[in-house]
């Protein structure tokens, strides 16, 4: 394998789940991974939606994939971190795992799969405020398009940081005309 990346997010289940955004942009990257020898760790962190968890279950939940995520990047060489995640909790336990990443000296890039996210930041100054200084610590922040580059640089993100990356496919998924 010529890299090594981890991939924290939802790991799609398409005969159990729908074929959403995040799943069908995650099966994307392990196609990807898969077609370019590229070794693929996947810390899961799908979330069942009914009954909806407490916050005591996502606490420890996350808990589990921060020690995962620490074993990791301790035991191998680790090329990449790369985290999908939405808004609310959700954003506040990846940033915390992108500092993790960031710590272990490796490249990490966030990448915030919700829209929901900025319309929480468009009702709270304080999430406005918290959401710019937790963006600052990943190497880079994954934009799906221009109004979410945009969106970034009015937080404080810094353009060198964001990548803009379109939604995108898995390849089984592709029609064609």
């Amino acid at each position: 394998m010529n890299r090594s990346i981890v991939y924290i997010g939802a790991k799609p289940n398409f005969e159990k789940n729908h074929a959403g955004g995040q799943s069908t942009a995650a099966q994307g990257l392990i196609e990807y991974s898969q077609d370019n020898d590229i070794a693929l760790t996947i810390i899961d962190s799908a979330q069942e939606s009914f009954p909806v968890p407490t916050l005591s279950q996502r606490i420890k939940k996350a808990a589990g994939r921060f020690v995962k995520l620490v074993n990791t990047l301790r035991k191998k060489k680790i090329d990449k971190v790369i985290i999908f995640c939405s808004g609310g909790f959700s954003f506040y336990e990846k940033s915390a795992l992108a500092l993790v990443s960031v710590i272990f000296g490796v490249e990490t890039l966030l990448f915030v799969r919700s829209g929901h996210f900025m319309t929480e930041c468009s009702h709270s100054r304080a999430k406005r405020i918290l959401a710019g200084l937790l963006l600052k610590i990943p190497h880079e922040v994954g934009a799906q398009g221009q109004s979410w580059k945009k969106f970034y640089q009015q937080l404080g993100v810094p353009s060198k940081k964001i990548v803009v990356v379109r939604n995108w496919l898995a390849s089984h998924r592709c029609v064609t005309q």
